[in-house]
């Protein structure tokens, strides 16, 4: 018990670590600094739809072709959910293209770091189960997902630094975002012989949602708003193709 409360405080705790480089920067009034930082948490974000959610989401099977739909129906389904975020969002707010892109970005991160913390506490709940099983493998996993944590949570708080202009309210938005993994780990550490058969696809829900963000803010930007959505929409669909075949053919 005491070594899973430490992998889980861990992943919180670099998440808000991460989030106090909003203290660092000097002020800086151009709009150059804004997009830096949105494209810095872009790249954050690919990496870990990739490598934290999908690559994972893939190990839960032996078999990689039966994994191939729970994969595929998460991340369409976690794009969905970003969209009809988006819509909303782009109807109801007054705020401007720059602000909604942060605020879009800062819901992504959000999001995907609920599957992280999934993942982490259905390792320890494994490993409680599987009493011959030691704690190495879910500290490891609890390790690497705290040390990625860091830059996540800088890529949650900078952007909303050029919103609230305010360097408080901008850290304490960047620990917001990383609450929701320890909560999640707890939920899935009480829950795991119900949620290890659905990992699949709540990890690949959160990378689709993140893919999303990416590709809608810092891919596509030519193109009117109804343009842009069916863009978005083929670009998922070319990516869900390859990395089905690339499943099936090994």
């Amino acid at each position: 018990m005491l070594w899973t409360v430490l992998g889980i405080g861990f992943i919180f705790l670099m998440t808000s670590l991460g989030a106090t480089v909003v203290f660092f920067p000097k002020e800086n009034k151009g709009n150059k600094f804004s997009k830096l930082l949105l494209s810095f948490a872009g790249g954050i974000m690919l990496a870990a739809s990739i490598f934290s959610l999908l690559i994972p989401a893939l190990d839960y099977s032996e078999n990689k072709k039966d994994i191939i739909l729970p994969i595929v129906s998460g991340i369409i389904f976690g794009s969905l959910f970003v969209l009809i975020f988006d819509i909303i969002l782009n109807r109801f707010s007054k705020n401007d293209s720059e602000t909604i892109s942060a605020e879009k970005l800062f819901f992504a991160m959000t999001i995907h770091n609920i599957p992280e913390g999934l993942s982490v506490g259905l390792s320890f709940g494994i490993a409680f189960l599987n009493k011959d099983t030691t704690f190495i493998i879910p500290l490891l996993l609890a390790f690497g997902i705290g040390i990625q944590n860091f830059p996540e949570g800088a890529a949650a708080s900078l952007p909303m630094l050029s919103i609230t202009k305010s360097k408080k309210k901008a850290f304490l938005l960047g620990v917001l975002s990383g609450i929701v993994e320890p909560i999640a780990a707890v939920i899935s550490l009480m829950l795991t012989n119900y949620l290890q058969s659905s990992m699949p696809f709540i990890l690949s829900f959160g990378a689709g949602a993140m893919l999303y963000v990416v590709i809608d803010e810092l891919i596509i930007t030519k193109g009117g708003y109804k343009n842009k959505i069916l863009t978005n929409i083929f670009f998922l669909f070319g990516f869900l193709v390859m990395m089905s075949l690339d499943i099936i053919l090994g």
